[in-house]
């Protein structure tokens, strides 16, 4: 049982950080790419406008709730 939880956190700790740093990058490149060649997409720009959408109609949710 000790080998198994050895093997087991050397992986977390070595390949699984690796692995999340390698794929960290590569889709930072990928959404880098697609923003640059689509022109007109921005997802920081979608994630911030759909975050302050929600924002919005919770608030309108709880007005109606009061009302």
């Amino acid at each position: 049982m000790h080998m198994a939880n050895t093997v087991d956190n050397t992986y977390e700790w070595g390949i699984g950080w690796l692995r999340t740093i390698l794929f960290t990058a590569v889709g930072m490149v990928s959404i880098s790419a697609a923003e640059y060649y689509a022109g007109n997409f921005s997802l920081y720009e979608n994630t911030i406008n759909w975050g302050l959408v929600q924002v919005q109609d919770f608030s309108n949710w709880l007005i109606g709730l009061v009302s």
